[in-house]
């Protein structure tokens, strides 16, 4: 991590910034580390990674173009859940 990042993000989150954390790497595994880092609390649950089938999670993610990060978060939320239940 880089130096002074938690500051950032403590002080981004303090001024009411909702922070995300994303990553190519496997759901399961951007969550653990997170956790075992010490700073998943800083994201409020959102942390995503990749789940599924990777292209169709690109489309959700890209496919709608420009939307407000709530709209963003209700798509990946809805392709998660719908995801681990088949």
């Amino acid at each position: 991590m880089l130096k002074n990042v938690l500051g950032l993000l403590d002080a981004l989150r303090a001024r009411g910034v909702k922070l995300y954390l994303a990553s190519g790497t496997d759901q399961a595994d951007v969550a653990a580390e997170a956790e075992a880092l010490g700073y998943a609390g800083l994201f409020e649950g959102r942390i995503f990674g990749a789940v599924g089938d990777i292209k169709e999670f690109h489309n959700i993610v890209i496919g709608y173009g420009s939307l407000p990060l709530e709209i963003l978060e209700q798509l990946v939320d809805k392709y998660i859940a719908e995801d681990q239940s088949s």
